[in-house]
């Protein structure tokens, strides 16, 4: 059996990483913190995951997890400039936070 690489990543595995850093997150700032909402920017800061990888996970995420959630940052003077470079296209808008409820 192959070993997997971290460019042949699944969305599943990318999934699991982001999970894992948001509970991290919650765990050390509590989930009051941001209402709960993790910018993608800190996401990005604390996974070892390309941008096309935390897409493929958030994607994954937002298909298969109904606990999971994506919002816009629509006030650009809150989002960070990874926030911008690491936002997620999904349902038609750029997503800059996520969450699970």
């Amino acid at each position: 059996m192959a070993t997997m690489t971290m460019t042949e990543m699944t969305a599943e595995r990318a999934a699991t990483e982001i999970r894992r850093a948001y509970n991290t997150w919650t765990s050390q700032y509590g989930h009051d913190h941001n209402d709960g909402w993790m910018p993608v920017g800190t996401l990005a800061e604390r996974v070892d995951l390309t941008h096309e990888q935390i897409t493929d996970g958030v994607l994954h995420l937002a298909r298969t997890d109904r606990q999971f959630d994506t919002s816009p940052q629509s006030y650009a003077g809150l989002r960070t400039a990874l926030d911008d470079e690491y936002a997620v296209w999904v349902g038609g808008q750029w997503k800059h936070l996520l969450t699970w409820s």
